[in-house]
């Protein structure tokens, strides 16, 4: 296991830090640094982190990228209040709100591409947007306290960054519908939940349950991770025959690379193997 070690904090957003970026080891974590709007997501927050996944999936060193929050919420989705403002301008306001809605969702298209493997952190509430952001990353570790939902229906509006279309494909259709309709917000260890969170640990254990598993993944190949987001995304919506073919394509070309013989050679000789993503 890669020893966790923090190299590096910087911060990112106009103005204030709305995100703080922390490197520990081959792991990058991105933090929403909002917490008196509890993480809300506006213009300068979405724009921080797209620039920050932009990096990390750029970056060789980064394997494995961890989303979390400061404070009491994960994220509490789009800033309304901002919405709000961009509603009320003058001239076109309602363009303006929607190009923030679709910038979000922009941003969630961005990390659902992310080759890399992407964790969440679920730290506190964790509402509309913010949901939409769990649904795009590969595991979840949440605290027991944190609580999640949709959110839209309790304000009336429809979802813009990708809810109807990713939570009945990560939740079994019955849960998901609740969840859309009744807009209520569920504890972390709720049953209805247990299909899209991949543990759930007590508060003071978030941080270092998350880190485990981040080591974990950065040890092992990243090319090996990036050829299997592929073929999950790929077979999501494919035959079984198709994705079989798929896998088998994959695996071929796979076969001659640095990091399978690697792995090979490293089982045989008892030792650890040394992944360089090539």
């Amino acid at each position: 296991m890669t020893k966790t070690i923090s190299t590096s904090m910087d911060c990112v957003g106009e103005g204030a830090c709305s995100l703080r970026v922390e490197t520990r080891g081959r792991v990058r974590w991105l933090r929403i640094n909002r917490p008196a709007l509890l993480n809300a997501l506006d213009r300068p927050a979405v724009h921080a982190l797209g620039l920050a996944l932009r990096q990390a999936q750029r970056d060789d060193r980064a394997r494995v990228v961890v989303l979390t929050g400061t404070g009491r919420a994960f994220c509490a989705g789009a800033d309304l209040r901002a919405l709000g403002q961009a509603q009320a301008a003058p001239g076109d306001g309602a363009r303006r709100a929607a190009r923030l809605v679709d910038q979000c969702a922009a941003l969630m298209r961005r990390l659902d591409r992310m080759s890399k493997p992407v964790l969440a952190a679920v730290n506190g509430l964790t509402v509309g947007g913010g949901l939409e952001l769990l649904l795009c990353c590969d595991l979840i570790v949440a605290a027991r306290s944190a609580r999640i939902g949709d959110g839209h229906a309790k304000i009336g509006a429809l979802p813009g960054s990708g809810a109807s279309a990713r939570l009945p494909r990560r939740l079994p259709s019955a849960h998901a519908r609740f969840l859309l309709f009744s807009g209520d917000m569920l504890p972390a260890d709720d049953p209805l939940l247990a299909a899209l969170i991949h543990r759930v640990v007590d508060d003071g254990l978030l941080e270092s349950a998350t880190a485990a598993l981040a080591d974990t993944l950065a040890a092992n190949s990243p090319l090996m991770l990036a050829s299997v987001k592929r073929l999950l995304a790929s077979g999501a919506d494919a035959t079984l025959a198709e994705a079989l073919r798929l896998e088998r394509q994959a695996r071929l070309r796979h076969a001659s690379s640095f990091d399978c013989r690697e792995g090979i050679d490293a089982f045989r000789e008892k030792r650890a193997p040394d992944f360089q993503g090539r």
